[in-house]
Formats: C-alpha cells, structure tokens, sequence
C-alpha cells in the first residue's frame, strides 16, 4: 500500500469562482429570509393586531399588554394606539416602552403631538398605580 502517492486534484478557478459567488448569493438568501421572518414577527404582525378590532376584543389583559409593548419597541409603529392601550391595560412592565416611545414621539420645537401626550399619560397612570408585594 502507497500512502505516499495520492492524487491531487486541482479544481479551475471558474469552478471556484463559480462556488464563491454561489454561496455567497445562498448567504445572501438566508440574510433575507432571516431578517423577513423577523419584520414579519416583530413588527407587522403586533401593528396589524393593535388595529384589528376582532382581536381586540377578544384578547386579554396581558396579551393587550404584549402586543402593545411588541408595538412601541420599535420605531415606525403605531405608538399612538399602543399607548392608548397602555393607559387602559398598562404595568410597571410597560414604563420602559412608554419612556422610549415619548422619546421617539418628542419635537425639538416644543410642540406636542398627540401621541406624545398619550405616552405621557399613560406613563403617569402606571406610575401612580399601585404595584403589587
């Protein structure tokens, strides 16, 4: 038995060249695909909810809750309608989401909107709420 002697391909570098690119485009691929199923999740389907009067009437408390914190986590929601709900189903678990949400909901000219003022409200009544032990 030879072990010494073994034959070494040598792959065409338009095979490789041809590999390099094909992988790269299935990266490429799973990037797209990854970052889709992350909008989908994360973004769009929260903000269709907190607009879909079937579901709001027929989700609970906490699943208001969720949904409305899903909303105001990131930008370009419906912050408005987010932090109605807050006001009505809000804890000591939405103060961060409404802080952020104020935030992103500020004018520089002094000016303020609407959605701003619900934020606001909505982070004064959970404030002043009593927590539980």
């Amino acid at each position: 038995m030879n072990t010494g002697n073994y034959c070494k391909m040598s792959v065409p570098s338009r095979f490789r060249t041809a590999l390099t690119v094909g992988l790269l485009a299935a990266s490429i691929m799973v990037c797209l695909i990854a970052g889709g199923t992350v909008i989908v999740g994360e973004w769009w389907i929260p903000n269709r909810r907190i607009q879909d009067i079937d579901y709001l009437s027929h989700a609970d408390a906490n699943e208001l809750r969720s949904t409305a914190h899903q909303v105001l986590r990131l930008p370009a929601g419906h912050d408005h309608d987010a932090c109605l709900m807050l006001f009505g189903v809000g804890n000591r678990t939405s103060i961060p989401y409404l802080r952020k949400a104020i935030r992103r909901n500020q004018r520089d000219d002094g000016v303020v909107i609407c959605t701003e003022s619900h934020c606001r409200d909505a982070l004064r009544r959970v404030l002043t709420m009593p927590h539980a032990p």
